[in-house]
């Protein structure tokens, strides 16, 4: 075998089979009617809704808070009509997108010369990996961003703008690297071609619903911008809260577009990074789509971890009693300071990092 596989096809190998054996892991935990289960998302709260379950068509015969892309595939799994067929659906489609992920992940760290025993790290072996890769829907949206920057690195711009488009069209989030990609595109004209295939890839999935109920479409955004404080620092301020998450944001993206020598993978890992830290909502699923950018861009192992120990612990004692205190929403619940605990480690991370940078001098 040795002589076989080359060094870095050896490295590859052992990424990937050590992801496969972590997802079958999440795969277990998550199982439909296994005794004791995790809670996820996706069977816990999707597949007990009754429209959900008959396989209605979403957007269209009720209203979904998921973007099209994902609700797309939430409908196939549904059409197998049992809870085994669409847990397994949802689960091989998250497969798919968490091998494409790190596979990508890997191509790049090639490039910056990133040992494959640190993307398994910040990656594979972390406790949310297992807990939260069959949760959500985040897999889908990371796999598409990160392909993204894989074809706008090798100035495929055209493809690269459709699928973090598509990325959007999964999951809101991935949109925010959109100004750090089109910043890294000299030529106008490839700056053109990358903002209308952006726009072309969310359209895609889309279209169709906007044209048949458009308040159905319409409905994930809105959602969103209503949703309350969850898991987030800035529940301490219940009036204003979402005023100061978008005027952090804000600051904060700014700051890293006039960043200089530092390059575009660097700024998306910032970016999504300062969006979790200044978000009035965090749920801990979020972390997976941090998770392939911190293992590309982050030099602070120890913190890292942490986030990840508190990310968990959100999850395990949301249901437990003694340690949610009755309300796991509530600001004096320990599942919140978890939270708190988590978005701090990562705050530390993230100020670290800017610090480093305009050391350098690269403001301006």
């Amino acid at each position: 075998m040795d002589n076989v596989l080359g060094l870095k096809d050896k490295e590859l190998v052992i990424l990937l089979s050590s992801a496969i054996t972590f997802f079958i892991l999440s795969f277990w935990i998550h199982f439909p009617t296994l005794m004791p289960k995790y809670y996820s998302d996706i069977i816990d709260v999707l597949w007990n809704r009754y429209d959900i379950r008959m396989g209605k068509i979403p957007y269209i015969e009720y209203d979904l808070e998921y973007p099209a892309l994902s609700g797309l595939v939430l409908y196939v799994a549904t059409l197998t009509g049992n809870v085994y067929g669409y847990y397994l659906v949802f689960a091989l489609v998250s497969f798919a997108c968490m091998l494409g992920s790190l596979y990508i992940v890997y191509r790049i760290g090639v490039e910056r010369n990133i040992d494959v025993y640190k993307i398994c790290l910040y990656t594979v072996f972390t406790p949310t990996f297992i807990f939260y890769s069959i949760y959500s829907f985040d897999w889908f949206g990371v796999f598409f961003l990160l392909l993204s920057l894989l074809l706008l690195l090798k100035k495929n711009f055209r493809y690269s703008g459709i699928f973090l488009g598509l990325g959007a069209a999964a999951r809101l989030i991935p949109i925010l690297a959109f100004p750090y990609m089109l910043q890294n595109i000299k030529e106008k004209k490839d700056k053109i071609i990358f903002t209308f295939c952006t726009f072309l890839g969310w359209l895609i999935p889309n279209i169709y619903f906007m044209v048949v109920k458009f308040d159905g479409f319409l409905y994930p955004y809105v959602y969103q911008a209503e949703w309350i404080v969850e898991d987030s620092w800035l529940a301490i301020f219940q009036q204003y809260n979402k005023g100061v998450s978008a005027g952090l944001m804000f600051i904060l993206a700014y700051l890293i577009y006039y960043l200089e020598k530092v390059d575009v993978v660097d700024k998306c890992w910032l970016v999504l990074t300062a969006f979790v830290i200044s978000s009035f909502k965090f749920p801990p699923q979020y972390m997976i789509m941090l998770m392939p950018f911190f293992a590309l861009s982050c030099k602070n192992y120890v913190p890292y971890m942490f986030s990840h120990i508190f990310n968990v612990m959100i999850l395990l004692w949301w249901f437990t009693p003694m340690f949610n205190f009755n309300n796991p929403w509530s600001i004096e619940s320990p599942v919140q300071w978890s939270a708190i605990i988590r978005q701090v480690f990562i705050a530390y991370i993230f100020v670290k990092s800017i610090i480093g940078y305009l050391r350098k001098g690269s403001l301006f």
